[in-house]
């Protein structure tokens, strides 16, 4: 008896199905994902939403930027919000450079500017770039533009964001303008102007995850130390004549000070304090494995 009831209900069910196939001329097929680019490329064309949609999703999957053109022409006739949301979203997945300028117009509609960031980092491009630095003018933007900015880490946005840092009130937004200047020093090193030295011509700087502005030259000890004794119109000191002279304040281990000592020290800047001299900045030479090794940071209890 059971077995006959569950063979009626299986013939009633194929019975039921082959009779929506017949009644909606197919529709029900019409449901049935796209594969490829072609056949997806003509369902997007599709009067059924369903369709459409399932298109929309399987080309930003199949990241063939083939289909950009498709996408922005579809993503501009749009009038439903969602339609134009998965457009944008599937823009993003190509990667395609050709997609900026229709990303950056919609970078000023608060329903799309989250997606539109997030896919002008993927593509991390210059006008990706500075369709970001334009973003950080909107305020409802801002943040996410400068976090993009940040994963981007070209150093052309750090002026930008250093600027923003210091205008907004936002503390939200001043600390992600931080990070993000703080990620591309940590990849392409500080400029001059922000570590108040001349950078060493023959340096190279290692990114480091402690944001240490730490440079590596080939040449030895006293090229470096008389390149800095020209500039900075300085002698070095060695380490205990450092210690003797700001004895005050500096042990070996106090933070701002590293327990290794480097060979030699330049002072390129000082602090007054109750009558004493600190201190401010602090050129670190030492050698390293038959290279000199560049370390410029603020002292302890310097200002910023």
């Amino acid at each position: 008896m059971l077995r006959r009831n569950r063979r009626f209900s299986l013939r009633a069910l194929i019975l039921i199905v082959v009779s929506l196939c017949l009644m909606t001329g197919g529709a029900v097929r019409a449901q049935t994902p796209c594969m490829g680019l072609d056949d997806c490329l003509q369902d997007l064309k599709s009067s059924d939403a369903t369709a459409r949609s399932g298109a929309i999703f399987m080309l930003g999957n199949l990241k063939d930027k083939r289909a950009t053109p498709a996408l922005v022409e579809l993503f501009k006739e749009a009038r439903d919000p969602g339609v134009r949301l998965s457009a944008i979203k599937a823009i993003g997945s190509l990667k395609d450079p050709a997609a900026v300028p229709v990303l950056t117009e919609s970078l000023e509609d608060k329903d799309l500017q989250q997606d539109a960031v997030r896919a002008l980092v993927k593509i991390a491009n210059k006008p990706a770039v500075l369709a970001l630095i334009r973003g950080l003018k909107n305020e409802d933007v801002r943040t996410a533009a400068a976090q993009g900015l940040g994963e981007i880490a070209d150093p052309s946005a750090k002026e930008p964001l250093l600027k923003l840092f210091h205008e907004t009130a936002d503390e939200r937004v001043k600390g992600v303008s931080a990070l993000a200047i703080q990620r591309i020093n940590s990849i392409w090193g500080p400029s001059e102007r922000e570590m108040g030295v001349p950078w060493y011509p023959k340096a190279e700087f290692i990114p480091n995850t402690r944001g240490e502005w730490v440079f590596i030259s080939k040449d030895p000890l006293e090229r470096v130390s008389d390149f800095f004794k020209k500039h900075l119109k300085k002698s070095p000191l060695s380490f205990p004549a450092f210690k003797k002279r700001y004895e005050n304040g500096f042990t070996e281990t106090q933070e701002g000070v590293p327990a290794n000592q480097p060979g030699l020290i330049f002072v390129a800047q000082e602090q007054e304090f109750q009558g004493r001299k600190y201190p401010a900045k602090l050129i670190f030479l030492q050698v390293s494995q038959k290279e000199t090794e560049i370390k410029i940071f603020n002292a302890a209890g310097a200002p910023d």
